[in-house]
């Protein structure tokens, strides 16, 4: 390592002095033999990756996710002789979106499960979500609901009378 930015000295809890000259994959990687292999290749091929992820490991030895932006730096001949990157902290994001991934998969069960018809509409009466019970009462699929116009399944005066008890809730 050559040069850090403060940020990367944040996010991993590490003074500057522990960091300069220091290897990369030895203080940084939590397999840096697997990752140095790869980077290794990637330098004698010519080519890298401009965008990548992979862990990083702080002071205290918990992980980081981190997206890259990388640049090979060459030499005058046009050799590849490092690379300049650029690091984003993506831990919160990542796990953030498995979270919500987790509660999508919890509630889509609960929907399901439940033997009443269950949807969720906006005011103008589009299908926002629907359990597998409510699709079959249509017999349409859960996908084929979502986006559609709940009131276009019913006669016009039980549309009307949907949407009037719609418009009690909103």
């Amino acid at each position: 390592v050559s040069y850090c930015n403060d940020y990367l000295l944040e996010v991993t809890g590490r003074k500057r002095h522990e960091v300069i000259g220091k290897n990369w994959f030895e203080l940084f990687i939590p397999e840096p033999e697997t990752v140095r292999q790869l980077f290794n290749q990637t330098m004698q091929n010519g080519q890298i990756s401009h965008h990548y992820e992979n862990e990083i490991l702080t002071r205290d030895g918990s992980r980081r996710l981190v997206a890259w932006n990388n640049t090979a730096n060459r030499d005058a001949s046009g050799v590849i002789t490092g690379t300049t990157s650029i690091g984003s902290d993506i831990t919160d994001q990542y796990n953030s979106r498995l979270e919500l991934e987790q509660s999508q998969r919890t509630l889509r069960t609960l929907l399901d499960a439940n033997p009443e018809s269950l949807c969720l509409l906006d005011r103008s009466g589009t299908v926002l979500s629907a359990n597998r019970t409510c699709a079959q009462r249509f017999n349409k699929g859960v996908d084929q609901l979502l986006g559609s116009d709940i009131f276009s399944f019913a006669s016009a005066e039980t549309a009307q009378m949907r949407r009037a008890k719609v418009e009690e809730v909103f």
